[in-house]
């Protein structure tokens, strides 16, 4: 159950949303299947055709590396549509050797320093990240575990949640939803577009996604609130200038939940070498799911403009969101870590019409300028609006001993809103024969959250009682009726208010020592952050409020050197800094969190990208780290609070590889191990001690007799979960025994969780899919913030999608 605040526009607003998405949404399905039938072949006609030149042009270039005339291309095939050949994409994109300052790669794509806009058609390894670590260059010369999840990998993972694809990509779940942990430990949300989600919220959806970055190690020197394990980027879907493109899918799943989305990308005026491109991208999900009395309904629309003119281009996005959703789950734990399931898989003790009404609202305005031709900028700016509310209930207390478990009762209010602004520059130049790179540039992060969390008792509710019922009871869970809304009166304390201003600016250099074998890069940031808390909203003159502002100077430097062209290794030491979230039990606020990461590694890309490998060993140190008390705990104040345990120490190693060892099979895999433990070497609550993943496809070939035939799917599988017992009774009325630091954690039992697909493009305009989740049909814990507030992985559960593009 998430517990930090979160916002919501009107009611008003969220009837005119729907009506709009509900118009909208009917609207574009008659202009897609009304289009003639001569539009739809002529469009086929040219895809194919397109198709042809990128296949031959890569076949050019591949002869001219093989005669030593030049280096290969990135991805010319990246131009066929995705089923057709995403192996060779694959094979021929790990390692880029598109020029960095190239105002166009070979798919005639606009690319920046900032950003690739689309990685559709390019199979699973990209081998440009682009806006990674703020630079071009190929994930070979960057000094970092770097994974890219592109956007035809993201589709046949076949997850709206980002912590079901990002668990193919080194990531484990804290809970399903934005909520992911890295080397260990949980981080912040995924950013979008470079610019942080730090909103409570506990589901996104990946829609509007076009790829993902996952960034191990400590990034705060570029990314302001960055955690010291890591974090993602998120690349939204931007309007490509020069393509005429519309998707339309259709999901239905076996226990009814539909999923419709939809992608158009139109030309909509072209005055001199000026092109005006516009893109509208949505989702409407309902229908009940693999739970019980468990929703996820999602209704999206992402509306967004581009303007392009020689070296600028000016993009404006809009989108909101609704959703239905109880995150975190509502299962309970077993004293020996599994989660329960007397009551079978799909029932997960949730009484009827338990979850909160979200709605997410946010605009961006960007502007990049290529400067020169080796200088370039970009700045944007942000603001976002959300608000959670709902009445709902989750076992909080688990007897084992008497078999009973008892439920909080909940009103969930909350409100946030943040703007961002944010510009970069970045530029390439030669001095005394050594290649140079300079990036700088700035962060500016405000933003406010309210939160009216309200306990359901006597005082607030007259006449409420606790509930309290026994494990097993499907007929008692069923009778649960929650309290409405607005039946809940505030007391004397309403609620906290929390002002959030983050300043942060940066400079890095980079510099080829030797041209090729050896590069330096170095740099500093400057890091402000203030935090004010006003404790009591029914307080106005005079205010009670805690407040705590930091500086830091944080540093990064790295070396990395090309023992061959298909070999780098490189060591990097790189420091971070966040103030303490939240206050102890005395209602004071924590110290400031400082931190210092070390780390080696090495790369590889093989025989043009079909096989390559990462490896990386780290050691981490934080000072000042809390965990968050057993919920429903609270402080002298009523609030939830954290529990000072001094020092942490992480440690581990982590790989991840891309092979492509025949035309038409890609595979990319994962692993990690590592410990993270306090100052007496004991494991942590709401850490992973390892994980490893695997997913590929296979793609027959386009002149055989299974042409348009594909197959594919992933495993996966977490383990040494250490989780808090706060909450539990064990059937013997005793307590766990604690460790040498006074704490009483256990690991959640984890299994290998098994998903399967198969894919037939049935022509140029029509794909046809059915997807197997869980195919082992094995239950345990995703992830869990406490005792009866576990998120289980869903049961074996079938689903069809039919797809249509042109």
């Amino acid at each position: 159950m998430n517990h930090e605040a979160t916002l919501l526009i009107d009611r008003s607003s969220r009837r005119r949303t729907r009506g709009w998405f509900g118009t909208l949404s009917v609207g574009i399905s008659l202009f897609i299947t009304g289009s003639p039938a001569q539009a739809q072949s002529e469009a086929a006609r040219l895809k194919e055709k397109d198709a042809q030149i990128a296949n031959l042009t890569a076949e050019i270039e591949r002869l001219k590396a093989a005669l030593g005339q030049t280096k290969p291309a990135t991805a010319p095939a990246a131009a066929t549509t995705p089923a057709a050949a995403p192996a060779a994409t694959a094979a021929s994109t790990t390692v880029s050797t598109v020029d960095p300052n190239s105002d166009k790669d070979e798919q005639g794509l606009r690319m920046s320093a900032f950003e690739v806009r689309t990685t559709q058609g390019m199979g699973y390894s990209p081998g440009n990240s682009a806006s990674a670590l703020k630079t071009s260059e190929s994930l070979m010369n960057l000094p970092a575990q770097i994974i890219v999840v592109t956007n035809d990998m993201i589709r046949d993972i076949g997850s709206n949640n980002a912590s079901d694809v990002l668990s193919y990509a080194g990531l484990v779940p804290y809970y399903r939803g934005p909520a992911i942990m890295s080397r260990g430990s949980r981080v912040g949300n995924p950013y979008m577009d470079e610019v942080p989600q730090a909103v409570g919220i506990g589901v996104t959806d990946n829609t509007n996604v076009d790829s993902y970055q996952v960034i191990k190690g400590p990034q705060q020197a570029l990314y302001p609130l960055a955690s010291l394990g890591g974090l993602v980027l998120q690349t939204s879907k931007k309007p490509l200038a020069g393509r005429s493109q519309t998707r339309l899918d259709l999901k239905v799943q076996q226990w009814g939940r539909t999923t419709f989305t939809f992608d158009t990308n139109q030309p909509l005026a072209t005055i001199g070498e000026a092109k005006f491109t516009y893109r509208l991208v949505g989702i409407s999900q309902n229908g009940e799911g693999p739970l019980y009395n468990s929703k996820d309904d999602r209704n999206g629309i992402y509306p967004s403009l581009a303007f392009d003119w020689k070296d600028t281009n000016v993009t404006l996005q809009y989108g909101i969101l609704t959703y239905k959703y109880l995150p975190g789950g509502t299962g309970i734990l077993t004293p020996d870590g599994g989660i329960y399931t007397g009551l079978g898989h799909r029932n997960q003790n949730s009484p009827p019409g338990n979850n909160d009404r979200n709605q997410m609202g946010d605009i961006r305005l960007s502007w990049t300028q290529r400067l020169s031709k080796t200088w370039q900028a970009k700045s944007q700016v942000y603001y976002m609006k959300v608000r959670r509310h709902g009445s709902t209930a989750f076992p909080t207390g688990v007897n084992w001993a008497n078999n009973t478990m008892t439920y909080t009762v909940r009103r969930n209010s909350g409100d946030q809103y943040a703007f961002d602004v944010q510009t970069d520059v970045s530029g390439k130049y030669t001095i005394a024969g050594m290649p140079m790179t300079s990036a700088f540039g700035f962060n500016l992060h405000d933003q406010t959250g309210e939160s009216k969390f309200l306990i359901a008792s006597a005082a607030s509710i007259p006449g409420f009682t606790g509930v309290t019922i026994p494990i097993g009871n499907a007929a008692a869970i069923n009778s649960i009726v929650l309290p409405k809304y607005s039946d809940y009166i505030d007391g004397p304390n309403p609620g906290t208010r929390t002002r959030q201003l983050v300043d942060n600016g940066y400079f890095m250099q980079t510099v080829d020592i030797i041209k090729d074998r050896l590069t330096v890069a170095a740099g500093g940031t400057y890091s402000y952050i203030e935090t004010t808390t006003n404790t009591n909203l029914a307080l106005r003159n005079p205010f009670v409020s805690t407040n705590s502002a930091e500086t830091e100077i944080l540093h990064r430097y790295a070396v990395v050197g090309k023992i061959t062209k298909d070999l780098s290794v490189y060591v990097s030491e790189s420091t971070t800094f966040n103030p303490a979230v939240g206050t102890d039990f005395n209602n004071n606020p924590l110290p400031p969190v400082l931190g210092k990461s070390q780390e080696v590694g090495f790369k590889t890309s093989f025989q043009d990208g079909k096989y390559s490998f990462s490896l990386a060993a780290y050691k981490m140190d934080l000072t000042n780290q809390t965990v968050l008390a057993a919920f429903p705990a609270v402080n002298v104040a009523g609030l939830n609070y954290y529990i000072p345990i001094g020092d942490t120490e992480s440690k581990g190693w982590d790989a991840s590889f891309a092979v492509s060892p025949v035309q038409g099979l890609q595979i990319v895999g994962t692993a990690y191990k590592g410990t993270v433990h306090d100052f007496n070497g004991n494991p942590i609550a709401a850490t992973v001690e390892n994980s490893w993943s695997l997913f590929g496809r296979y793609d027959f070939e386009r002149s055989g007799a299974l042409k348009g035939l594909a197959f594919g799917g992933g495993a996966q599988k977490a383990g040494g979960k250490w989780f808090t017992t706060g909450g539990l009774t064990l059937p013997n009325g005793q307590a766990y025994p604690a460790n040498s630091s006074g704490n009483r954690i256990f690991k959640l039992k984890q299994d290998v969780l098994v998903n399967l697909f198969t894919e037939y493009e049935f022509n140029k305009n029509w794909t046809f899919r059915v997807d197997c989740v869980n195919v082992l049909d094995k239950a345990y814990a995703i992830g869990a913030q406490g005792v009866g507030l576990a998120d289980i992985v869903d049961p074996r559960t079938f689903s069809f999608r039919a797809s249509f593009e042109y």
